[in-house]
């Protein structure tokens, strides 16, 4: 029973104009309920969502987001996950059918997710050694202790790209080595740029390109690219 899923359900025919949907597709996309009924595009649905922001990563560049979403959705490739504005997380899963229509299954996947960070906050916490403060407030932290945390706040999404303003600064030789380490690891594992900047003699030689400013000019060189 379509209307009773748990999951959302939609259905786009070959012109890619919206068939029919459940309610737990509304549930999911309540901003598009007011067009649903009209046999929208799937171009217009994307749209709404994107208008009404509700989708994090429409955010920034909505147009652009739009025509992303589109393309993705006409090659109908399988699964992905999609961040909403509300905390959410919807694994989307999108089929092309026989008769050149396209089928799309919506499933909240929050919950599942929301365990997935915990478990990689904390051992991010473990790894740079503050796993024993994992729940102590802020001002409980000495600086170090701040320091750490925040580079685990910043590597738990696994970002694309990660500007690092000093990020050994306050820390021991050992630790310094250590989150090094571990902007190591998240650059070769999840294809992450790191880019720091930095006053910390001793970790230029982990670095694998190195760029100086000196009497107002940018100079690069190679670096040794030692393992930390």
């Amino acid at each position: 029973d379509l209307v009773n899923l748990n999951d959302g359900f939609a259905l786009f025919d070959a012109d890619d104009r919206m068939v029919l949907c459940n309610r737990a597709y509304i549930r999911i996309f309540p901003s598009v309920e007011e067009i649903s009924h009209a046999s929208p595009e799937f171009s217009e649905l994307a749209l709404r969502l994107a208008t009404t922001g509700a989708a994090v990563s429409s955010h920034m560049a909505p147009e652009r987001w739009v025509r992303a979403r589109v393309d993705r959705h006409r090659r109908a490739e399988g699964a992905h996950v999609q961040a909403l504005s509300d905390g959410r997380w919807i694994q989307i899963n999108e089929i092309r059918t026989s008769d050149g229509g396209i089928v799309g299954v919506y499933t909240d996947i929050t919950s599942v997710k929301a365990e997935d960070a915990r478990q990689r906050a904390l051992e991010l916490l473990q790894a740079l050694d503050v796993q024993h403060r994992a729940k102590a407030q802020p001002s409980q932290l000495s600086g170090g202790e701040q320091q750490r945390v925040a580079i685990a706040r910043a590597l738990a999404n696994q970002p694309p790209v990660i500007l690092a303003d000093e990020p050994t600064a306050p820390l021991d030789s050992e630790r310094a080595m250590a989150v090094m380490r571990i902007l190591n690891r998240m650059a070769q594992q999840y294809r992450t740029a790191i880019i720091v900047v930095t006053h910390d003699e001793k970790i230029i030689p982990t670095f694998r390109r190195i760029y100086q400013i000196r009497d107002g000019k940018t100079y690069e060189e190679a670096g040794l690219g030692i393992e930390p």
